[in-house]
């Protein structure tokens, strides 16, 4: 199983090199003055080829299975544009959401500290698909951090001109560990940030609704190891939402809080948590 282990470990790393090199071609294209709806059109189409060939080799050849509730999924369309909110556990989750979502709204653009940008290569090829890197005062609320990442999600806005996307969020802003559950109000779930939702759903980039995405594991201890060596059981329960018209800060760090609340009480709930 160590080898398995490894061996997915180079798998991934491989394809995510040879995935970035055609979307960051694409990314540099730009600058010429015709085109850019075409390359940014290409660069989603390489973006999803990546998505299948994760889904091709982590569940197709490796076995890992995935349970998906999404009553509502036919209803999404490609040219929306949608907040995706999901909890984070793991590494698995990015995989995990991306086949969920897999061709059932525009690929999402991951709403990330800027801190990641100098992890290479996932920052590299974050900046690549245009995904917006907020300050951590952001997401806290900061209104110092709140007005560079109100540039930074003009900046998106300007790109994106005439192009659906999805951004999503791991609002919780950190994977799920032991000791930081200390300080959490809730049983399964980290406390949420509320502060880079709010500053996409005051962005003015027009987002039509919110996915919720709620994953769990039955290898709960080591889901990344179980994933590379195709032995992970994963469920996500998925629902749409509508935009909250809220319209002061603290209001709507009163919202995401209870639907924290209500993610948590459905973990609880879950047969691979109980």
């Amino acid at each position: 199983m160590i080898f398995l282990f490894f061996f997915s470990f180079i798998i991934e790393s491989l394809a995510l090199f040879i995935c970035a090199i055609p979307i960051t071609t694409l990314k540099l294209l730009r600058i010429l003055p015709f085109g850019k709806s075409l390359f940014i059109s290409l660069s989603y189409r390489c973006y999803q080829l990546a998505v299948d060939f994760n889904y091709w080799y982590f569940f197709k050849v490796l076995k890992n299975q995935i349970e998906v509730e999404f009553p509502q999924k036919e209803s999404l369309k490609f040219d929306n544009n949608y907040l995706v909110l999901s909890n984070h556990q793991t590494w698995v989750d990015t995989m995990a959401l991306q086949i969920v979502l897999q061709r059932s709204v525009p690929p999402p653009k991951f709403l990330v500290k800027k801190e990641l940008l100098y992890f290479l290569p996932l920052g590299f090829l974050c900046w690549a698909i245009d995904s917006p890197f907020l300050n951590r005062g952001s997401m806290k609320g900061n209104k110092n951090s709140n007005k560079d990442d109100h540039e930074a999600i003009k900046g998106l806005i300007k790109v994106q001109k005439g192009i659906f996307s999805s951004i999503l969020i791991f609002a919780e802003g950190t994977r799920k560990r032991p000791h930081k559950m200390k300080n959490s109000r809730f049983k399964k779930l980290l406390n949420p940030k509320a502060g880079g939702a709010w500053v996409v759903l005051n962005s003015n980039l027009g987002i039509s609704k919110i996915i919720d995405l709620t994953f769990s594991y039955d290898k709960s201890p080591r889901p990344f190891y179980y994933f590379l060596t195709g032995r992970l059981k994963i469920r996500c329960y998925a629902k749409v939402i509508n935009v909250p018209q809220i319209a002061q800060y603290s209001e709507f760090k009163i919202w995401i809080n209870e639907l924290w609340g209500k993610k948590d009480q459905l973990l609880l709930k879950d047969s691979f948590h109980c």
